[in-house]
């Protein structure tokens, strides 16, 4: 899949955030290709691996902190000291804002809650999103060559808000909230390809644990809506390969899966990357061109609560500093 810069650097931070034991090494100036790979190997995930070996470009360049926007640090250093799991850790008391556990202890036996707890609670984005006219191509990639582009995806409207951790936009930190909403999102309509144009999705994740999302798809060809349970959001929609819960990294609520502490490792990761909007490689153009990095991050491993989930496990990296 080829889309946009925002989705770009989403699979930037997704494919190169998998990998197994760390050994290899990089410096620098290294220019990772299919011929020298092995430089890298043990810092990617296979499917980056694939992706060199058929001509997706690697810049190595020196690892630069991430630094916090200065609402979300401010909130962080004002209220994190307050804030602690919940005795099932399914949630967090007394979260206003900011990331709710900033100092992690990897001997602390909470640790893999209070990762994803941090994870949820990230400072991208805080408040609301609103997104227009996007796209996405799909098709056979090239071994060294271009995408064959079999289906273009044109999509309307992306719209999010987040109720609870808001620092910029009116009301702060939290909306009035009778509902208990956590967030709410609508990405409608579809208007690329003709057999799935006017799809449309909506849905509204709450802060109770014990409440599921509420999720709807608008399907015109049967003009009906339909409900998703918490379970198909491991399913993948539209014909594409990504499931809705691995938006993001990860897009379920913490409290769907058991979570285990793996441990830290480093792996490389585009995280300042140089082009807005996303450079995408002149030869193989399904993949982007930019600079990658050696960073320090969180393993943790979840197991989904509910029997018809289609995933056994997954394997989660989190940057330290992110």
């Amino acid at each position: 899949m080829r889309t946009g810069a925002g989705l770009a650097a989403g699979l930037a931070i997704g494919c190169a955030l998998l990998a197994g034991g760390a050994r290899a090494d990089v410096v620098p100036g290294d220019k990772i290709t299919d011929q020298n790979m092995e430089k890298v190997k043990d810092l990617i995930s296979p499917g980056m691996e694939w992706c060199i070996k058929r001509g997706f470009p690697m810049t190595i360049v020196e690892p630069k902190r991430i630094e916090w926007p200065k609402a979300y640090k401010e909130a962080t250093e004002k209220y994190s000291a307050q804030v602690k799991l919940a005795p099932d850790g399914l949630s967090v008391q007394n979260f206003i804002a900011g990331q709710p556990f900033p100092d992690l202890d990897p001997k602390d036996p909470q640790i893999a809650l209070k990762i994803m707890w941090d994870y949820e609670y990230k400072f991208n984005p805080t408040d609301d999103l609103d997104l227009r006219n996007f796209d996405a191509d799909t098709g056979a990639v090239a071994d060294h060559g271009p995408m064959s582009i079999e289906r273009h995806f044109l999509l309307d409207h992306l719209r999010s808000q987040f109720w609870t951790g808001r620092l910029y936009v009116d009301p702060k930190p939290e909306k009035p909230n009778p509902n208990g909403y956590r967030s709410q999102l609508g990405l409608y309509p579809v208007l690329e390809p003709f057999d799935l144009k006017g799809v449309g999705a909506v849905g509204q994740r709450y802060i109770d644990p014990s409440k599921q999302d509420d999720s709807w798809l608008y399907l015109p060809s049967l003009r009906r809506v339909r409900r998703l349970s918490t379970a198909q959001r491991s399913d993948a929609l539209f014909g594409q390969d990504t499931d809705v819960d691995s938006y993001y990294g990860y897009a379920g609520h913490v409290a769907w899966m058991t979570w285990k502490f793996i441990g830290e490792r480093d792996l490389v990761g585009a995280m300042h990357a140089r082009h807005y909007p996303v450079k995408w490689d002149a030869k193989t153009d399904w993949a982007f061109d930019d600079v990658w990095e050696k960073r320090k991050v969180w393993v943790v491993e979840g197991v989904s609560k509910l029997p018809q989930y289609a995933y056994g496990k997954r394997v989660i990296f989190i940057d330290k500093e992110a």
